[in-house]
């Protein structure tokens, strides 16, 4: 049985909470850089190289989906502007 998944709706607010946890782990790495702690630094160092190119994924998405949205309003706009052009006529 074949299924597809649909992408959930991402907001703005997403992508800034996963930035600031990117944020969070990038400070706890330096912390413990600067204790000596190398098995916390490497946990830490693990965490970052899977949630940074997360948020990148997830920003990038964003951006795509409010372009899509744009060029859907453009493309709308045009079709009224055609269909009211040409009926005065």
């Amino acid at each position: 049985m074949a299924t597809t998944t649909e992408a959930l709706p991402i907001s703005d607010e997403d992508v800034e909470e996963l930035d600031s946890l990117l944020k969070d782990l990038k400070a706890r790495a330096a912390e413990a850089n600067e204790k000596g702690n190398v098995i916390m630094l490497g946990m830490y160092a693990e965490l970052v190289k899977l949630v940074s190119p997360e948020v990148q994924r997830l920003r990038a998405r964003l951006d795509r989906e409010e372009k899509a949205h744009i060029n859907r309003q453009h493309k709308a706009m045009r079709q009224a502007k055609r269909n009211g052009a040409g009926s005065a006529a």
